[in-house]
């Protein structure tokens, strides 16, 4: 079935970054806050991320114990411990060997905790995801031993637009001022009209528009909405070793 194109209004704070894994990353979230646990829970899953939680720290390290998972995202201030006492005490039973760990708080120095690992408060759920994507991009191997020619750029994007909304030609407009920032001859970017060419973005699975697709360096990574928030772009872009201009 070919996809749908759907133009949606978003806000810039309704930017949203995409990144489906092609297998999908297991995260254990203990956050003893209702709320706040299932908005992370449901910012993770829409992703593609699997998500189990845990409301205390022994129930934490309890799942832990019954099996293995690829980040552990926790509430610094746990009921009874910090989460600095539990994942020590995880480590010491050998259930996070390799297992990366994020740290959610508000506390200005959390004592136990790598600064590296620490997610700040009040969230900000686009950097919050962007971190967990990094986290789980894997460096790419050494290229094929063949005749062809490293490609000159070194990030491919694709922008799906659709000509009958305003909000496509907004994402046009603003993706030209943040590869201005930047050196374009290292960039390679196609656009494809959804409205003359409807099966353009199948390959990428798009199904709104505008959508921004990062293609290469792998993972993969989609951006919906009209690029407003630069910053969501920007990092991308940094991300995937782009320089800056300097002039």
């Amino acid at each position: 079935m070919a996809p749908r194109f759907v133009e949606r209004r978003r806000t810039p704070s309704e930017t949203k970054l995409i990144h489906p894994d092609a297998k999908p990353r297991r995260i254990l979230l203990v956050e003893d806050n209702l709320d706040i646990r299932e908005m992370i829970a449901t910012a993770l899953q829409g992703q593609g991320y699997q998500v189990d939680h845990a409301a205390l720290p022994e129930e934490g390290i309890d799942q832990l114990r019954k099996g293995r998972y690829d980040l552990v995202v926790a509430h610094y201030n746990l009921p009874g411990k910090t989460a600095a006492v539990m994942l020590k005490e995880a480590g010491v039973e050998g259930l996070l060997k390799t297992t990366p760990t994020l740290v959610v708080t508000a506390h200005p120095d959390p004592e136990g905790v790598e600064p590296s690992t620490v997610i700040r408060k009040p969230l900000e759920l686009t950097k919050f995801l962007l971190q967990v994507q990094r986290i789980f991009a894997s460096p790419e191997g050494p290229p094929p031993k063949d005749r062809r020619k490293a490609p000159a750029f070194k990030v491919e994007l694709v922008l799906y637009v659709n000509k009958v909304w305003v909000t496509s030609a907004r994402a046009r407009e603003n993706l030209d001022q943040i590869l201005n920032g930047f050196v374009r001859s290292q960039v390679r970017l196609q656009v494809f009209d959804v409205a003359d060419e409807p099966l353009a973005g199948e390959e990428d699975q798009v199904v709104f528009t505008p959508t921004l697709v990062k293609r290469s360096p792998l993972p993969r990574a989609w951006v919906v909405g009209d690029l407003s928030d630069h910053n969501v772009v920007i990092t991308l872009l940094d991300m995937a070793g782009i320089p800056r201009r300097t002039s």
